[in-house]
């Protein structure tokens, strides 16, 4: 038996096949273009007589029908819709919970899972957005921080100013001169470090209000930036919120 995972981001939407624990198969799509029948039995590939559960963590609902309607014209099942509603390893501990991501929630069920209750943990997803989940060892979620990720910043500064570049994803890099040399070293300080000693700083602030060391991962995109230079032992995985869909549609999940 196999689980098809997705996660529909902002910018683009992962599917991984999972037999068990373990990853065998995955792709990636921009999340505006829905795979269609075809396209979605070549990402499964030998497993598709296999999947017997599919969960979908999506932040962008105007496209859910859709991924809906070809999972279950592919392999008719319907997929679970992963919500503060669903049933969960974990305890959702914040005021309106049903406005909470799922992909927040899938973070931090893995990020509860990986140290099954031994440590408190902290989730930090570098994506689109730069999200701080908190999970306590007991398994209570009990919030978290969510700021600009990289390249949003760095659209923001072009196109809010008149005379700031755009750089680009390669071209936001951790700056060994903290104190910009010229225009485009400026902004990379700006964002790439500034984020590095905020992402620092909120988690050294947390471990003083909870009293407690945490356990730290990092996942997402922009985490390959970062990962080197926080001053927090950490942990990091591609992909959270695959894992966290999986590990939710192995606990029974309805």
């Amino acid at each position: 038996m196999a689980n098809l995972a997705i996660d529909i981001g902002n910018t683009n939407a992962h599917l991984a096949v999972y037999s068990n624990s373990k990853k065998v198969r995955n792709s990636v799509f921009p999340t505006a273009n829905v795979i269609g029948f075809n396209r979605l039995i070549q990402v499964l590939g030998k497993h598709r007589n296999s999947v017997t559960g599919i969960g979908i963590s999506s932040v962008n609902p105007a496209v859910n029908r859709k991924w809906i309607d070809v999972c279950r014209k592919t392999l008719r099942i319907s997929p679970l819709i992963i919500s503060s509603r669903t049933k969960l390893p974990i305890g959702i501990k914040i005021r309106n919970s049903r406005t909470l991501g799922s992909d927040r929630i899938c973070n931090a069920v893995y990020g509860f899972t990986k140290y099954k209750g031994r440590k408190n943990v902290i989730i930090v997803s570098l994506g689109t957005a730069i999200t701080i989940d908190v999970v306590l060892r007991n398994g209570d979620f009990i919030g978290g921080i969510i700021a600009a990720g990289l390249s949003i910043s760095a659209k923001a500064l072009n196109e809010f100013t008149g005379k700031l570049p755009l750089l680009k994803e390669n071209q936001l890099k951790y700056n060994k001169r903290i104190i910009g040399v010229n225009t485009k070293d400026s902004i990379r300080a700006g964002i790439v470090n500034y984020s590095i000693h905020a992402i620092n700083g909120i988690i050294s602030e947390i471990e003083k209000k909870i009293g407690s060391e945490f356990g730290v991962i990092l996942t997402g995109g922009s985490a390959i930036k970062v990962k080197r230079f926080l001053s927090h032992r950490n942990q990091s995985v591609e992909n959270a919120v695959l894992e966290g869909i999986n590990i939710i549609l192995n606990s029974g999940a309805k």
